[in-house]
């Protein structure tokens, strides 16, 4: 449920566009395989264990903890500990997929930029991916695919509920949105447009305004993209525009920011049709912890629900397996 949530605050104006949800995992788990099915062993740059997934995973997760709070706990991960762990497996799961072309020095060279980040770099969507990005993989548009990772046109949207899909071309600007758009875009009225950058008029239900901004004004009427608002300052309870990357949030009594406190973690008291932490889901009155992968679950109201990147299937929590996609 984690990406259903950041897509329905997508809709509203001030809130993040900058998710990070699948953006980087283009990772490995020290050797990947080619299409041949031999090993390739491309060695990770100096001071990169032999295990650059799991130091990508830390390294990114904390960036992600410290500089985007509000998405990092109460719509990506949770906490901390979840971060590193479903990271980590996204990252392997990703690399060892046939047709990759991800290697072991390229996730190196993207944790040695990483452990050098500021908040201010994390913003930077361009700068980001110019380093952590994986590069396209060898699938031509229609074939069988598991991740976007195997893709030439970098696109395997795979649905709710399911292992595998097909590779598509994600939409460049301007273009029809079809499956998705690239990732630098979002998708307004089936187009791909761009992320609406300081000081450019704005409105809810339009396009959202890039990270770091907020639609200031918009729950009156039309507004301006500007920074997000601090603690302590006026705000629209209806318009988001307190900061959420730092976890504040806009009081309604008093019509400030304030610290969120944030959805109920596992184990809180919960009502009917309340998100719980990104870690957890309400059932009965309580949020009950995501299950892993292996364990049971189902696609119905009070189901249990599974942590990403393992989805339901054959009410089942699973990992992805790229390699049965045929």
């Amino acid at each position: 449920m984690g990406l259903l949530h950041a897509l329905v605050l997508g809709l509203l104006p001030g809130c993040s566009s900058h998710i990070f949800l699948g953006a980087f995992d283009g990772d490995l788990d020290g050797a990947v395989r080619d299409d041949a099915g031999g090993e390739r062993r491309d060695a990770a740059p100096d001071g990169i264990t032999n295990d650059p997934c799991t130091e990508y995973a830390n390294q990114l997760c904390a960036l992600e903890q410290s500089c985007n709070l509000g998405f990092f706990r109460n719509t990506f991960w949770g906490d901390l500990t979840i971060c590193k762990e479903r990271r980590q497996i996204r990252c392997a799961v990703r690399l060892a997929a046939p047709g990759s072309n991800d290697t072991p020095a390229r996730v190196g060279v993207c944790v040695a930029a990483l452990k050098t980040y500021t908040c201010d770099d994390y913003a930077n969507e361009q700068k980001l991916r110019e380093v952590c990005d994986s590069p396209p993989g060898n699938f031509a548009d229609g074939a069988p695919c598991g991740v976007g990772a195997q893709c030439r046109g970098e696109g395997c949207v795979v649905p709710d509920n399911s292992l595998c899909s097909v590779c598509t071309t994600l939409s460049p600007l301007g273009a029809p949105c079809n499956a998705a758009c690239q990732n630098d875009l979002q998708c307004i009225n089936g187009t791909c447009v761009a992320y609406l950058q300081e000081g450019d008029a704005c409105r809810f239900g339009g396009p959202l305004c890039s990270f770091g901004l907020a639609c200031i004004g918009a729950g009156m009427g039309p507004g301006r993209c500007g920074k997000r608002l601090g603690l302590g300052a006026p705000c629209d309870p209806m318009a988001f525009e307190c900061n959420d990357a730092q976890g504040l949030s806009c009081d309604g009594a008093t019509g400030r920011c304030q610290v969120d406190a944030g959805r109920p973690a596992p184990g809180a008291p919960c009502v009917a049709g309340q998100f719980c932490r990104a870690d957890a889901w309400c059932n009965m009155g309580r949020c009950e912890s995501k299950r892993r992968e292996g364990e049971p679950c189902g696609n119905f109201a009070g189901a249990p629900e599974c942590l990403q990147p393992a989805t339901c299937f054959g009410a089942t929590c699973t990992l992805p397996n790229p390699s049965s996609c045929r």
